[in-house]
């Protein structure tokens, strides 16, 4: 996956915990407590390893200012939106809380910006 597409899955990936992409029910093993809260919280994840839903890979790359600038804005309204607002369900993770949204998207952001270096 190219550096444009990251920052466009990663966009997506958070829209999906503001309820503005529907990536599809709750599938797979992570979305079982305590097994998505030891996925967010404690097992490192490894490279290249994890199956992303396809619609949270849908979304194609315009350019590179403005792809990082509405990342930066999704960003910025997860942080405003507070741990105590109403969250969408995880697509891999089902039913999550503010605080588990934000360290998930903590994790999946630090994820992919390590394999590009940043």
């Amino acid at each position: 996956m190219t550096a444009p597409d990251m920052v466009c899955h990663m966009s997506s990936a958070i829209r999906e915990s503001l309820g503005e992409l529907d990536a599809g029910p709750p599938a797979g093993w992570l979305r079982y407590p305590p097994l998505n809260w030891l996925a967010i919280y404690v097992v490192p994840w490894p490279k290249g390893r994890g199956k992303s839903p396809a619609a949270l890979l849908a979304e194609r790359p315009t350019s590179w200012e403005a792809d990082v600038n509405q990342l930066r804005s999704l960003v910025h309204r997860v942080a405003d939106r507070g741990p105590d607002a109403a969250w969408a369900r995880s697509s891999s993770f089902g039913r999550l809380s503010g605080r588990d949204w934000g360290a998930l998207h903590h994790k999946h952001l630090d994820h992919h910006l390590r394999q590009f270096g940043v």
